[in-house]
């Protein structure tokens, strides 16, 4: 009967439906899951021809599976796996109620997968006979079985397109020739998808921020300096037995830091193999991901080098995830996880043989990222063979394999294989390189470019905390990203402070692999809340100006066990407490990169900066609901040079607070000492928070501000400390109208009026300070010192 025209889509993907790789499992299967389906649609569509067709089309298709058999029994690479995989397909006919875990899966892939529109997913296929045939009694390694599902699906194939009577039917259908076109994706397609997932700078990991707009990593990838590792003997070689030497290379006892240092495109043009090694954040994933899209590109180039290669990059930590998720875990390999990857991450299904032809002629550059990440040390050490494998079989490639340099040395690779390189921190070029790239891709205006560009340099090398953040390229990141959008730097630098820490100790281990187990450990929940309590304690022993305070392992594991025995919200024993308390000291020190090892056995956090930042976190914390306390603990600490820094931290923290700081700072204006007559000082941390944009009543700002007026107008000797502080007061118009009115004034001290009028232009007045200065420089009357 006629085909209504509505329906036509229809019927032709049902009839697709019935064109599945039914070879796999042979007539019975054949009978049992896609004849019925097939004549019922013979019957409803006259189109489909006679049954006699239908006839000819499964003597086809038996055929095809039986010269599929034979084939593969003849040319099999792996008899014995063939034979099991060809027994297994043949079960399908079973009515035992244990097979179906396995088989109604294995079936549905097998009618999902049409040899004529796409190309079978022969991993998955794999992966379920795999499952099956985990009750044998010796079943087939992964590498063998997957060989020996894609060699059937070939010889399949080739039987099915050989059958006249399948050509003779299909010929008559207007899709013929579509049909048989291949459905792998190429390479060209690989390429194109491989660079639209990685080209952009990866914000993972990173607090949300209102800035994130999408940033290729070309326009702001930064060459990084690394210190290259030597290997080799202290002892001269004619000393030691080339078994023995050998033996200590690769236990890395031979290895010596060279003293000089190779920018990345050096360390490619000397290496095919290397590691590179850095802190938390050093840049090495975006490193790996800038080769990378480099070969992709085609543009080798900006590499140094003249090669032509097909990019690969692995998040070992995804490759270990799904490993555990395959029942054969020994036989599922870095190679075996490409084509996972290739599928699941990029959206691609590639023929068989995709990446081992390639590897094996040597046309690869593989970047395996995070070796560190991998958990347990068994876990890294098996990666780590199977990394040191992959190398081993498939030499001819660049091979790139990057990781945090703590714990590293428990699964190294071979230092005489590969040559490893430590990233330094970035220079004050390279900073400034990075802020110039970032609002060149950042700002579209030049005026606002330059604007932004200098007043981010000049921020960053003016502020020695946070230049100390900067020379890490994670820090720097976030640096370029809160800049003007999410606070005004360097003065609202606590809110920079926060992005910091919470990306080393929240988000960061979010994206980083870290166990559910472990995420749901005492330790793990109360990590921030721990180093702050560490912070503050730190903060408060003796020691050199300026510098982060040093702690021994011995003591920092029995100072974690109290504050977690101390903990009213927790339970926990002496000995539990304790674990918890190693526990915590391997993720501090091993992942976030927040507490470092300096020296053997003694800790210390990375920078003074998140040292002040969590003590100050730890007040607020501790101290927040009541003013009086939050006095009684910095009252006596207003004037120490060491707790400046965490006192104005505090009082940023506190602006989410109605009037707390208003209080504070009143308290503050209000104190005094034998040396305030003198030294101002009680006044001056008042100007220095309100220039931190800590935020107090308008009366109490008014106050402020009118006695540092009274000041500059005087002659006291701190009348110059006044007037620079009336210039650290943006967009105040008081402070603005006070400074003019002093520079105009005429009977004022002539420096005192010069140094108003600078001071003025620095408020924004730029016009009005330009007026006076020449009208100054050209008064007679003020002295020649002045005017110059």
């Amino acid at each position: 009967m006629p085909i209504d025209p509505a329906n036509a889509m229809l019927l032709f993907m049902l009839f697709q439906a019935t064109e599945k790789v039914i070879g796999y499992a042979g007539g019975k299967v054949v009978d049992s899951l896609t004849k019925p389906l097939w004549d019922a649609l013979a019957e409803k569509a006259q189109w489909l021809s006679s049954k006699s067709e239908t006839a000819k089309r499964w003597e086809a298709f038996s055929a095809a599976f039986e010269g599929a058999r034979q084939k593969v029994a003849e040319d099999a690479r792996h008899p014995q796996a063939t034979q099991k995989l060809i027994r297994l397909l043949e079960q399908f006919d079973t009515d035992d109620p244990g097979d179906r875990d396995w088989m109604n899966p294995l079936s549905l892939e097998l009618e999902k997968a049409s040899l004529l529109t796409e190309q079978p997913d022969l991993h998955l296929i794999t992966d379920l006979c795999a499952k099956a045939m985990r009750r044998q009694k010796e079943p087939p390694s992964r590498p063998e079985l997957s060989e020996a599902v894609a060699d059937f699906v070939a010889a399949f194939q080739n039987a099915l397109f050989a059958q006249a009577a399948y050509q003779d039917l299909m010929l008559k259908r207007a899709w013929w020739e579509n049909l048989r076109r291949p459905r792998y994706d190429t390479r060209e397609r690989y390429i194109r998808q491989f660079i639209d997932r990685y080209q952009d700078l990866d914000f993972v990991g990173i607090p949300e921020l209102k800035d994130r707009e999408a940033m290729r990593i070309t326009d702001v990838f930064i060459s990084l300096q690394a210190e290259v590792e030597t290997s080799r003997p202290e002892l001269p070689e004619e000393r030691i037995e080339i078994n023995r030497r050998d033996e200590l290379a690769r236990r890395g006892e031979l290895t010596l830091k060279s003293a000089h240092k190779l920018s990345v495109d050096q360390a490619l043009a000397e290496t095919q193999k290397m590691v590179v090694l850095g802190d938390p954040g050093a840049g090495k994933t975006t490193l790996l991901k800038y080769i990378a899209l480099a070969f992709a590109e085609d543009k080798s180039d900006r590499l140094g080098l003249k090669e032509k290669r097909l990019p690969i990059f692995v998040r070992l930590y995804e490759y270990v995830s799904r490993r555990g998720e395959v029942a054969d875990r020994e036989g599922f390999s870095l190679v075996d996880y490409l084509y996972c990857q290739a599928r699941e991450n990029l959206q691609l299904a590639l023929p068989p043989r995709f990446f081992e032809d390639l590897l094996e002629r040597g046309e690869c550059c593989v970047c395996l990222d995070g070796l560190d990440e991998l958990g347990a040390a068994g876990a890294r050490q098996q990666v780590s063979a199977a990394v040191s494998s992959l190398a081993g079989r498939y030499p001819r490639n660049r091979y790139l394999v990057s990781s945090r340099l703590v714990g590293y040395n428990e699964a190294p690779l071979n230092r005489v294989e590969f040559v490893h390189h430590t990233v330094q921190p970035l220079s004050d070029d390279d900073i400034r390189e990075f802020v110039r790239k970032w609002y060149a891709a950042r700002e579209k205006d030049p005026p606002a470019r330059r604007e932004r560009t200098e007043h981010l340099t000049q921020t960053i090398m003016a502020e020695a905390r946070i230049k100390s953040l900067a020379s890490n390229p994670l820090m720097l990141t976030i640096i370029a990203l809160v800049h003007r959008i999410e606070a005004e730097l360097p003065h609202e630098r606590v809110k920079l402070y926060d992005k910091c820490v919470t990306a080393m100790i929240e988000t960061w281990e979010k994206v980083k692999g870290l166990s559910i187990e472990d995420r749901q450990r005492t330790y793990y929940k109360y990590r921030r809340r721990l180093l702050e309590q560490l912070a503050y304690w730190m903060h408060s022993q003796p020691g050199e100006l300026g510098r982060a305070r040093e702690i021994k392992s011995g003591d920092l594991e029995v100072l974690l066990k109290r504050f977690l025995l101390e903990n009213p919200k927790l339970d926990l024993d002496e000995e539990s407490a304790r674990q918890e308390a190693l526990d915590f000291i391997a993720l501090v020190r091993a992942r976030t990169g927040l507490l470092v090892e300096r020296g053997e056995e003694i800790y210390v956090f990375a920078h003074l900066t998140f040292q002040e930042y969590l003590a100050a976190a730890d007040i607020e914390h501790r101290l927040a609901d009541n003013v009086d306390d939050l006095w009684a603990e910095i009252q006596p600490r207003l004037h120490k040079a060491h707790w400046r820094e965490v006192l104005l931290l505090l009082l940023g923290t506190l602006n989410r607070f109605e009037r707390h700081n208003t209080k504070l700072l009143q308290k503050i204006l209000e104190g005094s000492d034998e040396y305030e007559a003198l030294l101002h000082r009680h006044l001056f941390l008042a100007a220095r928070a309100l220039a931190d944009h800590i935020e107090v009543e308008t009366a109490l700002r008014r106050r402020i501000i009118e006695r540092l007026l009274a000041l500059a107008g005087s002659d006291d000797l701190a009348q110059d400390d006044a007037i620079k502080s009336l210039g650290s007061l943006q967009n105040d118009q008081q402070a603005a109208d006070g400074l003019f009115a002093l520079a105009s004034d005429e009977k004022g001290n002539d420096f005192m009026r010069v140094s108003a009028a600078e001071v003025l232009g620095q408020l924004g007045r730029t016009d009005e300070a330009a007026a006076l200065l020449l009208g100054l420089a050209s008064d007679e009357n003020v002295d020649l010192n002045a005017r110059m």
